[in-house]
């Protein structure tokens, strides 16, 4: 009798196990779609407006900024 239970508790339990992995699994594939799909959507709408979709642009677009917070007009050295 008591193996009988216990085998049921066991055979209930992966059971349980198995239907919580497959859904863990499936929300973690969901997320990492959502994530491909926001992905391509950021960078179609980055190549429309013309800005920088690689890490060099990236990279070139921050050094450009921090000359202009740095520079001037009339490209003198701004001083605090």
């Amino acid at each position: 009798m008591k193996c009988e239970m216990q085998e049921v508790l066991i055979r209930y339990a992966e059971q349980h196990i198995y239907l919580h992995i497959v859904l863990i699994t499936l929300c973690a594939a969901a997320i990492l779609v959502a994530m491909g799909v926001d992905l391509f959507f950021g960078i179609r709408k980055a190549h429309e407006r013309g800005q920088p979709t690689t890490s060099r642009g990236l990279l070139a677009l921050r050094v450009q900024e921090r000359t202009r917070k740095g520079l001037g007009e009339r490209g003198n050295r701004q001083t605090k």
